[in-house]
């Protein structure tokens, strides 16, 4: 969870960007268990 305050922040869309990484995302895929397909979206703001 991000403030929406910081989600332009450069460590917070370093953050995303390594979140939305397709390597990033094949670790988690290779683990099992996890529903990914959200990962680094933003999915609500306040």
């Amino acid at each position: 969870m991000v403030k929406t305050e910081r989600v332009d922040a450069p460590d917070v869309q370093t953050m995303f960007k390594i979140l939305r990484s397709e390597k990033f995302q094949n670790e988690f895929k290779s683990i099992g268990g996890y529903d990914i397909s959200d990962m680094g979206k933003i999915i609500h703001e306040t």
